[in-house]
């Protein structure tokens, strides 16, 4: 693990806050590194060993867990992707499918069927 200077590991919990409040912005690497004051690598290898995984990553677990709580009988899967800061429901649909292990719709539909089996 690279010895890295304090200014990125703060900027990484920094970051992390950040994205926690405004996951539906597309960041992009080097905006988020200047912002904060440190190179796109500090960045990037200060995020990873903060959060064990890489910034366009935790961005996408936000993204689907948010996604999961919006997920309703009635709501569109566009609406959701969209709100989301996703620019295609196709884009969404991958991450989703690829994080949760289904689709979104059929996360719903069974969202829908475990809240009726329990009432």
């Amino acid at each position: 693990m690279a010895h890295l200077p304090p200014p990125a590991h703060r900027a990484a919990a920094n970051v992390e806050q950040l994205l926690q409040k405004e996951y539906t912005r597309n960041w992009t690497l080097n905006t988020l590194a200047a912002q904060f004051e440190v190179t796109a690598a500090e960045l990037t290898d200060a995020f990873r060993q903060h959060t064990g995984v890489d910034i366009p990553r935790y961005i996408t677990r936000l993204r689907v867990a948010r996604a999961a709580e919006m997920l309703r009988p009635g709501v569109r899967i566009a609406e959701v992707a969209f709100a989301l800061g996703y620019n295609s429901s196709h884009t969404f649909v991958d991450a989703f499918e690829k994080e949760m292990g289904v689709l979104p719709s059929e996360y719903r539909n069974r969202s829908d069927t475990s809240a009726e089996s329990a009432a």
